[in-house]
């Protein structure tokens, strides 16, 4: 059973499973149990990536900040409402039903009404790990730390690559929407040969995105 720390507490991962898709799953349990739970103990798991030996690698938002004095956390109030920053995103892989660290302390977010962002998505590039990670950037009371894609280091370390904060107040779309966010909303991340094809949800943007930085 999975400890119960302030990086794994509250959520399940459950993933479902398809014989053609997910052979290694699918071979270990009857195709007419239809899921599995492969994973518990997870903070807001979001999107899952595996590398080239099969190893599960999936995002976590983060138990997010609570407001007190002992948290360490900002109280920021933006164009969706009052919300907490903080640290708690992570990345994990799966090992024997638990999340093993593989960076921690990435950028989020809990809003007022109970929403988690932080880290959204994952892919593997080159053999190199990259993050989408939302709950980040200058209007969320974190400039130092943009929304966008970062890199992920063999140790544990994370760096920014690409940041939309940068992005989206200079490459406005045609139609605004009207719950602009100007740090964006970096949602899913897929690998595309040489680069990393991130989808932004805020303006509905696909960009493409070079290990150096470069968005198109």
């Amino acid at each position: 059973m999975c400890g119960r720390t302030t990086l794994e507490r509250g959520a399940l991962l459950i993933v479902a499973l398809v014989a053609a898709a997910v052979p290694l799953f699918a071979a270990a349990q009857p195709q007419s149990a239809g899921v599995t739970l492969v994973a518990s103990g997870l903070a807001f798991p979001r999107g899952i990536t595996w590398d080239d030996s099969g190893q599960m690698y999936v995002a976590l938002a983060g138990d997010g900040p609570t407001p007190d004095a002992s948290s360490g956390t900002t109280d920021v109030e933006h164009a969706f409402g009052l919300f907490y920053a903080g640290f708690n995103a992570a990345v994990v892989k799966i090992d024997k039903g638990c999340g093993v660290p593989v960076a921690t302390g990435l950028p989020s977010e809990q809003q007022r009404s109970g929403w988690h962002q932080g880290v959204s998505s994952l892919a593997f590039l080159d053999g190199t790990l990259y993050a989408a990670v939302d709950g980040a950037g200058s209007a969320r009371g974190n400039p130092d730390n943009p929304s966008g894609v970062y890199m992920i280091d063999s140790n544990g370390g994370w760096a920014a690559v690409a940041s939309l904060d940068a992005w989206v107040p200079a490459h406005p779309v045609s139609h605004v929407p009207g719950d602009l966010d100007p740090n964006g909303e970096p949602f899913s991340l897929i690998a595309d040969g040489s680069s990393l094809i991130l989808s932004e949800s805020n303006s509905g943007q696909l960009l493409r995105v070079s290990p150096d930085g470069t968005m198109t």
